[in-house]
């Protein structure tokens, strides 16, 4: 008996340790840790991915070899084979690496990380390194020579872009991945950041409702801001820029400073701009001058391999800033913002490699206040003053699954809220008259969204399917507002009633369901063919539907009773990924019901928001690369668009022309860089019957940058240059769609000073 139960005692131990579990865990790194490298099991289909300490972990594994392929852009793949035995393994994985080109760059705002050249989407992509050699003054500076994107200008420093025909309300712009949510009558919204702070911009030029909600119709941008850092030890770096334009006598200073140790890192920056008039061929472009200021900070702390908190807080202030006289304004007439402020809280806690087929799960909440003090004098006996609170609130959860092989999919919940309060005061000292009222009601603008996204890989790789379907439910709510609220005239105050400008309270909702397909095809392994197609939504904003907008000459009036634009969009193009040759050639079409416009109420005086019953938009976009010949290389894009009122039979408005730009490159021994360029833009003669043409204009701009050199314990890098060489006097035509003095500047001579401390 004794016996038997000893030999049950070792059986039941054999057992235990046949079914014994293991790991295989590790850390990734090159000169130093490597964060976000995808690890994959080919035996069981697990796949994983390293934190922000480089490290990785499998569990529940059995006895036997597993063959681990480590991948990451920028870096060479790697294979390793690893067999378990009695025990954990504990391995340590050194990546070598590679060339980065334009189709290995990660970008995520197809809500995950994701190659160039495995995104179907039509996309423009702005590095740090592009970022950092130039001198531009705001987003839209920097953006405005990439195919498919024109600049749209009220001053040098209220500018905003335009993507494939379609600007301001037709995007959806993030920073961060929050939404910044504000006015668009006023071109302003891409400029309440510092260029110095920026890693990297992406621009996604094709509809993204499926992806992002409403607003996105035309594309979005995503702005992202420099990281925080985590290394295997305590460290300190920091970084100083300094810059000059002389166009505008601008200075530009910035100090960025970086502290962490394995588990916890902190970034802290600030900046601070001033400018004055800048310099046009003719002269000075009077009342152009601006300063700003702001200062960012971002916290991380890991304190499990797998668990991520995220702090972030951006703080920005512009004051005193110009805005060029221009229509409705008399010559005499003058206006500015006297302040433009954007504070941003963001807190993340991200979640990595949860389980077998779970691989992430983030959430994010968001606070964004955007605050805008206007002073307009049409003459010198009236004064405006709108002023205007913008907060939005925001609240993302996200999860990555890996279901099965070569399947990705993804599912979220976006849920936000812009809520609006502003004031007007206007003061005639020539008839003793202050008038006080709203120019948008107090409102708010609710939205949630519900999506998925499921990227698959058929035909060993050469096949990538990409689908997404969203659902969106918005609330529009608005309260009862008589405008004026009240008139005092000679010390006595009165409520006259302008029912043009007054409106009653409402709760409107609207829904849709958006959606997605977009197709690569590897032809080759080095020719790719694209195709997408989608189905766009948007709920017209709280400006177009409640606006009352009374510069001092035209009026512009929103509409209450718009409809929900809606858009049907396509593309097809192909690419080619040679080592000495990049092509991206790209047709489009978008089709859109409802779009929203403004309308000639009364010629010349009163404009009122309208739906117009259907209009396309098509055109094309191509860029080509080509290292001809050893150290030097060429590069040439251009893009077109044309917008038409089907049931008018008429051109739309704020149509970019076609235009382009060409450029060579000559590296000398890896440490010097000269670039010259030529942009060109067409005649713009296919106009709206509100707009005026605007001839076509080609300029040149040549720059030398270093290469990073090394002085003691500082890296140094430097760029010169020269923009507009021969001072070419000329307008862009989206610039001149709201006023008549809005020349671009002439010619600049910068410099910029980069000093790194590591």
């Amino acid at each position: 008996m004794k016996l038997n139960k000893t030999f049950l005692l070792l059986i039941l131990i054999s057992t235990i340790i046949s079914a014994q579990n293991y790991s295989i865990f590790g850390i990734v790194k090159s000169d130093s840790i490597i964060s976000g490298v995808q690890v994959y099991i080919e035996e069981n289909n697990e796949i994983a991915s390293t934190n922000t300490q480089g490290k990785f972990n499998f569990q529940k594994l059995s006895k036997g070899k597993y063959n681990l392929l480590f991948n990451h852009i920028g870096f060479k793949s790697k294979n390793i084979i690893v067999e378990i035995n009695e025990s954990d393994v504990q391995i340590e994985v050194t990546l070598e690496p590679n060339t980065i080109e334009l189709s290995e760059a990660i970008v995520i705002s197809s809500r995950k990380e994701t190659a160039i050249r495995d995104l179907s989407l039509s996309l423009e992509y702005i590095g740090e390194a592009e970022i950092q050699k130039s001198s531009k003054i705001t987003i839209s500076d920097l953006l405005k020579n990439e195919s498919g994107i024109s600049v749209v200008r009220d001053a040098p420093w209220a500018t905003t872009i335009n993507v494939r025909g379609l600007s301001k309300q037709n995007l959806v712009y993030l920073i961060d991945g929050s939404r910044i949510e504000t006015s668009t009558n006023l071109a302003a919204g891409l400029s309440l950041f510092n260029l110095n702070d920026i890693e990297n911009i992406e621009i996604i030029k094709s509809g993204g409702s499926s992806l992002y909600g409403s607003g996105a119709t035309g594309g979005i941008i995503n702005i992202l801001t420099k990281q925080v850092e985590l290394r295997n030890h305590l460290f300190v770096k920091s970084q100083i820029i300094n810059s000059y334009n002389s166009v505008n006598n601008g200075y530009n200073n910035y100090v960025n400073l970086k502290l962490g140790d394995s588990f916890w890192g902190l970034k802290l920056s600030g900046a601070f701009r001033r400018a004055d008039d800048t310099k046009i061929p003719s002269g000075k472009l009077s009342n152009s001058s601006f300063n700003d200021e702001g200062i960012n900070a971002s916290f991380l702390l890991s304190p499990m391999d797998n668990v991520n908190f995220i702090f972030d807080y951006q703080k920005f202030n512009a004051f005193d800033v110009g805005i060029p006289g221009g229509d409705p304004f008399t010559s005499s007439a003058s206006a500015k913002y006297k302040s433009a402020k954007r504070n941003l809280y963001n807190a993340t806690i991200e979640l990595n490699n949860i389980a077998k087929y779970l691989l992430k799960a983030k959430i994010k909440y968001y606070n964004q206040v955007i605050s805008r003090s206007v002073e307009v004098r049409p003459n010198q006996l009236v004064k405006s003053n709108p002023q205007a609170d913008h907060f939005t609130n925001g609240i993302l959860l996200q999860t990555d699954w890996y279901l099965v092989k070569e399947n990705y999919l993804i599912t979220g919940i976006d849920i936000w809220q812009r809520e609006y309060n502003g004031l007007r005061t206007v003061t005639n000292r020539s008839k003793n008259i202050i008038t006080v009222d709203k120019p948008v009601p107090d409102s708010k603008f609710r939205n949630l969204g519900v999506y998925a996204k499921d990227d698959l890989s058929l035909i060993n790789n050469k096949l990538l399917l990409s689908l997404s379907i969203r659902y969106d439910l918005i609330n529009i709510l608005n309260d009862k507002t008589l405008n004026p609220l009240y008139v005092i005239k000679n010390g006595e105050k009165s409520y006259p009633v302008n029912k043009l400008a007054s409106f009653e309270e409402s709760d409107v909702m609207n829904n849709s369901i958006s959606g997605g397909l977009g197709i690569i095809y590897k032809l080759t392994p080095k020719l790719d063919l694209i195709t997408n197609y989608a189905y766009n939504f948007r709920s017209p904003s709280l400006e177009e539907r409640f606006q009352y907008i009374d510069l001092g000459g035209i009026i512009y009036l929103g509409n209450p009773q718009l409809k929900p634009e809606e858009s049907f969009y396509f593309d097809a193009g192909i690419r080619v990924w040679e080592k000495d040759l990049q092509v991206n050639f790209n047709t489009f079409g978008n089709v859109f019901n409802n779009l929203v416009v403004d309308n000639s109420f009364i010629p010349d005086s009163i404009y009122m928001k309208k739906n117009v019953g259907k209009a396309f938009l098509y055109g094309f976009d191509f860029r080509v690369d080509y290292n001809f010949y050893k150290n030097i290389s060429a590069y040439l894009n251009t893009s077109f668009v044309r917008g038409r009122d089907i049931k008018m039979e008429s051109d739309l408005s704020e149509i970019p022309p076609l235009h382009g730009i060409i450029g060579f490159t000559i590296t000398i021994k890896n440490y010097l860089s000269c670039e010259i360029s030529a942009n060109i833009s067409a005649d713009q003669n296919k106009v709206g019957s509100d707009e005026n043409r605007t001839p076509g204009f080609t300029y040149f701009d040549f720059s030398i940058s270093t290469e990073k050199f090394n002085y003691g314990l500082t890296n140094i890098s430097l760029s010169v240059g020269i923009e507009n060489i021969f001072n070419r006097k000329y307008r862009e035509h989206l610039s001149t769609y709201r006023g008549i003095n809005l020349f671009e500047p002439g010619r600049n001579i910068f410099a910029k000073l980069i000093l790194e401390l590591d």
